[in-house]
């Protein structure tokens, strides 16, 4: 997420923006795993970036 963050910030958007795009990062994850019904998995995730 960190990343992900230091990313949106070199394009030089603001810091709040940078916060909304990780939030909504998050919230996508959040819902995956609800929908799915599995316990998060870390290792899946790197997998898929």
């Amino acid at each position: 997420m960190i990343a992900f963050c230091n990313r949106i910030e070199a394009t030089g958007k603001n810091k709040m923006v940078a916060l909304g795009g990780v939030m909504r990062k998050l919230l996508h994850i959040i819902d995956g795993v609800l929908k799915s019904e599995n316990p998060f998995n870390a290792k899946l995730r790197l997998q898929r970036v």
